[in-house]
C-alpha cells in the first residue's frame, strides 16, 4: 500500500471511530431521556416530579362525628318523678316513633334551666327508638336544680319537642313536677346541640344508666 492510499485508510478510520464516539452519548441520551419520560409518567400517578414546589404533607384524622338523625313522628310522655332520701331527682318517661323505624334514628332529654339562655343536647345521651312499643329512658340530674322552675322535655330533634314538664323546688328544697305544653316558655329556649363522643359529658353518678341533666 503506498502512501497515499494508507492516507486514505487512515482518514476512514478516524471518521468511523469518530462516528462511533458521537453515537454512544446520543443513544445513551435516548435510553436516558426514555427512562426519565417512563419516571416521569408514573410519578405524575402518585406526586410531582421533582422540578415542582414541594407540596406539604397532610393528615387527616377519620371524623368521629355523630349526627342527630330525628324520626319523622314520635310520641311520648313523663312518669311521677322518683326520689331517693339524698334528694336525688329520676325522672322516667318514654318515647314511641310513629314513622317507619331506622336504627339511625334517635331522641333526648333536654334540661332547660332559668338561669341559661340556651340548653343543651348532647351525642353521648341520645337514645335509639325500639322497632315497636315505646322506648324507656330515665333522665337524672348531675346536679340538683336550683329553687324555682326547670323545664324538662323529650326532643325528637332540636325543634321538636314531644313531651315536657316542670320541675318545682321550693325554699325547703322540696320537689314536684307537673305538664309543661310544648310550647311553654320555660321550654321554648333555642337548642344547641353538640357532639362530645370524644368527651363525653358524666352522667349522674347515682344512676348509671340515666340520661345525665346538667
Amino acid at each position: 500500500m503506498n502512501r497515499h492510499q494508507r492516507s486514505v485508510a487512515a482518514l476512514a478510520a478516524g471518521s468511523a471511530l469518530l462516528v462511533t464516539l458521537m453515537a454512544i452519548p446520543t443513544l445513551a441520551s435516548s435510553r436516558a431521556s426514555a427512562a426519565d419520560t417512563g419516571r416521569t409518567a408514573g410519578h405524575l400517578a402518585v406526586g410531582p416530579s421533582l422540578s415542582a414546589s414541594p407540596i406539604p404533607a397532610t393528615t387527616t384524622t377519620p371524623s368521629e362525628y355523630r349526627e342527630w338523625i330525628p324520626a319523622y313522628c314520635a310520641t311520648g310522655s313523663f312518669d311521677p318523678l322518683e326520689i331517693d332520701a339524698q334528694l336525688n331527682v329520676v325522672i322516667p318517661g318514654q318515647a314511641t316513633i310513629c314513622s317507619t323505624w331506622a336504627e339511625k334514628y334517635s331522641f333526648t332529654v333536654v334540661v332547660f334551666r332559668p338561669d341559661r339562655d340556651t340548653a343543651f343536647a348532647f351525642s353521648s345521651r341520645l337514645r335509639s327508638y325500639l322497632p315497636t312499643g315505646p322506648s324507656p329512658v330515665r333522665a337524672a340530674f348531675v346536679t340538683p336544680p336550683a329553687v324555682g322552675s326547670t323545664g324538662v322535655c323529650l326532643m325528637r330533634s332540636t325543634t321538636e319537642r314531644i313531651a315536657c314538664l316542670a320541675i318545682d323546688v321550693d325554699a325547703q328544697h322540696r320537689v314536684t313536677s307537673r305538664p309543661l305544653p310544648t310550647n311553654d316558655p320555660l321550654v321554648t329556649k333555642p337548642v344547641s346541640y353538640q357532639d362530645d363522643a370524644l368527651k363525653p359529658e358524666p352522667g349522674a353518678g347515682f344512676c348509671a344508666t340515666c340520661v345525665g341533666l346538667s
